[in-house]
């Protein structure tokens, strides 16, 4: 969905194709990449969503502008929960350890020299 000011969509409640309530939107950043035009949106998990499909974790969860599939009162994704927490519940191979993919979001990243190069904002 073409939104033309991202941050109006800030603190607004979010839920999902079925009308189950996922949160509410934290954060808004513009996306660095050409392949993926538009913003991306931070999703803080309400308890019940975080408890139920998001290991307890308090992290904020992203989406791309084109999971939403309309803005009233609320936001409204084009997926259902339970297929969002499909991929945001994957784990990552980091040479021989195993990460959930929420543990990685806001971790350093550093390169070979042992210099820090950014942080893991999205997956």
């Amino acid at each position: 969905m073409k939104i033309n000011n991202p941050y109006e969509l800030v603190g607004k409640e979010v839920v999902d194709q079925n009308g189950t309530p996922v949160g509410w939107i934290d954060k808004t950043w513009n996306s660095w990449n050409q392949d993926y035009p538009g913003y991306f949106y931070g999703i803080k998990p309400n308890d019940k969503t975080r408890d139920t499909f998001f290991r307890g974790t308090h992290k904020l969860y992203p989406i791309y502008n084109d999971y939403i599939q309309e803005v009233k009162e609320y936001v409204t994704l084009n997926k259902t929960i339970n297929e969002l927490s499909r991929y945001w519940n994957k784990t990552v191979y980091c040479g021989s350890t195993i990460y959930p993919t929420d543990q990685l979001i806001e971790m350093p990243v550093y390169d070979k020299n042992n210099s820090r190069v950014g942080t893991f904002y999205t997956f």
